[in-house]
This record gives structure tokens, C-alpha cells and sequence, in this order.
């Protein structure tokens, strides 16, 4: 079950979310490569992540390197400060940010009710 971006609530994306480390967060996304958009497209229930939508394909890397640039670029970020922590081969990933949960978590609502409304 998934549910779309404007139906999230704080309650639903602070389960995606995990303390790390001071100023440091753990998101879980399901990416969905090889897509016509990029950008977060909704929340996947049953596998408590994020799903995320990217352009490039699964191969040598590049999904992997442009979800990196994008979380990095939402976030303000240098792409250096986002890491990928596990999944580097599977669609299921955890991404770590170099921020704090309540500043991902702030980021995050913007994000949502930014899409929800368009």
C-alpha cells in the first residue's frame, strides 16, 4: 500500500526517519528508477520508506549518484554530506543526511505540502 505526497502526515514520515548522530539522520526511500520525473512521489506503507522516482537507470551507479544529488540538492546540501548507508544494489536504500531529525523532518513537510498542492 502507498499512499500519495499530500496525504503523508508528520506521524507517517517521522517512522521513515531514524536519529543517526548529532546533526545526522537516516531516511529510508524506495527508489524507482528509470522514470520520466524525479523527485519524492510518495510513501510506501508496508515498506515504511519514502518512494522516490529518478531518471537514470540502475546501472554503473547512476540511480544511485543522481538520488544522492537530489536528496543533497533538497536538503542544501553538498553531495558529500549525503551518503548512502545500504541498498547500493537494491531499490530499497538508506540514505544518511549530515542533519538533525528535526530539521529533516521540517524539510520533509515543506517538501509535501509543496507537492500536495500542485
Amino acid at each position: 500500500m502507498s499512499i500519495s505526497v499530500s496525504m503523508i502526515k508528520i506521524e507517517e514520515l517521522a517512522s521513515i526517519l531514524q536519529h543517526s548522530k548529532e546533526n545526522s539522520t537516516n531516511i529510508s526511500f524506495f527508489v524507482q528508477p528509470n522514470s520520466t520525473i524525479i523527485g519524492i512521489t510518495g510513501m510506501d506503507i508496508w515498506r515504511t520508506c519514502l518512494k522516490i522516482s529518478l531518471v537514470s537507470p540502475p546501472t554503473d551507479g547512476k540511480a544511485n549518484l543522481e538520488l544522492q544529488k537530489y536528496i543533497s540538492s533538497i536538503f542544501e546540501l553538498s553531495v558529500n554530506e549525503v551518503s548512502i548507508l545500504s541498498g547500493h544494489k537494491s531499490r530499497k536504500k538508506i540514505i544518511n543526511v549530515n542533519l538533525s531529525l528535526d530539521l529533516v523532518l521540517t524539510k520533509l513537510e515543506e517538501i509535501m505540502e509543496n507537492n500536495g498542492s500542485e
